[in-house]
């Protein structure tokens, strides 16, 4: 039995629910730099970093240079960095977001990049993506993507695709090689849809070392939804949060969240789920309850059994006793 710990407000907890509106987001973190410019080197280091705390189907690093020469700039690449501004370097962006810049205190440490990445890590996104085949011999990728939520809708977004390339040369990391890019308005259908794209392949690049991201970016410029092709571990749980995580409260109430959802996103098994307080006053009480209306003591751990691509839906009660977060 696998042990799970899921935290919110530093908490979270779990339920089955019918038909999921949100799901959960994976966050790509772009790095613009050049390749001449030797204060983008505290960025890569701070960037590896946080990588290594991190695993793949929660965050995707890349990596864009410009004014290095056709070996690693194109036009295409030099529109991204027109798309955001960007002027100086290092300037590293959270999703369309969230913008770091320059290399000071907290980048070579990745500390300033942990906390972007806080600010992102298990929000709840209403898009579904997933890249379902990529052959890096002929360049070709195929995506699909769903609007889950039914009474939202993105005119005017852009779906992204960067083919990226790992351990080019020493220092050189992630790089993205090709861009292709679709407009399109994404609306509720009910079902999926499906994108096909091809990238210029040069054999003068490692086939082994290329990888994939696709992501869609809305008209103004966040980024709702990401998916890779990078490997993936074999137990992957991961939430999807539409609500704020701090959550204050007023002395003598109670709290009812929203629904939010754990998704099982790796091989199915048996977990046992259970609320962990990391930082609430003494009196607060907290508990959770599915949609059929079976709640459960937060502190007990309780086992529940998830298939592959399987969620629970629950919403958090909080009985609370004096004023605090």
């Amino acid at each position: 039995m696998k042990r799970i710990l899921i935290v919110s407000i530093m908490l979270l907890a779990l339920g089955l629910y019918a038909t999921a509106a949100f799901y959960p987001t994976s966050v790509i973190a772009e790095n613009f730099g050049a390749e001449w410019c030797a204060a983008c080197g505290f960025a890569v280091e701070g960037l590896n970093t946080l990588g290594a705390q991190v695993p793949a189907h929660e965050l995707s690093i890349v990596r864009l240079l410009t004014e290095s020469g056709p070996d690693y700039s194109s036009p295409d690449i030099d529109a991204r960095f027109n798309y955001y501004e960007v002027l100086g370097f290092p300037a590293v962006i959270f999703n369309g977001k969230i913008r770091i810049d320059g290399s000071g205190e907290g980048i070579a440490d990745g500390s300033r990049y942990l906390e972007a990445l806080n600010q992102l890590r298990y929000s709840a996104s209403p898009l579904k993506l997933d890249i379902t085949s990529f052959d890096a011999n002929s360049g070709t990728i195929s995506l699909s993507a769903e609007l889950l939520h039914p009474e939202l809708e993105f005119l005017d977004s852009s779906v992204y695709f960067y083919l990226v390339e790992d351990d080019v040369s020493a220092g050189l990391n992630h790089v993205v090689r090709d861009i292709k890019s679709q407009r399109m308005d994404i609306s509720y259908t009910g079902s999926s849809f499906s994108l096909n794209e091809t990238f210029a392949i040069s054999y003068s690049w490692n086939l082994a070392k290329l990888w994939a991201v696709a992501f869609v970016q809305a008209e103004n410029g966040a980024i709702l939804q990401s998916a890779s092709t990078l490997a993936l571990p074999q137990y992957r749980m991961q939430a999807a949060v539409p609500f704020e995580r701090i959550i204050y409260g007023e002395a003598n109430t109670q709290y009812y969240s929203p629904a939010f959802y754990i998704y099982n996103l790796g091989a199915a098994d048996t977990f046992t789920r259970q609320i962990e307080v990391v930082s609430a006053p003494d009196d607060w009480y907290f508990n959770y309850c599915d949609v059929e209306g079976n709640c459960y003591p937060g502190s007990f751990p309780i086992p529940t059994t998830l298939g592959t691509g399987e969620y629970e839906a629950l919403d958090l009660n909080i009985l609370v006793g004096s004023a605090g977060t």
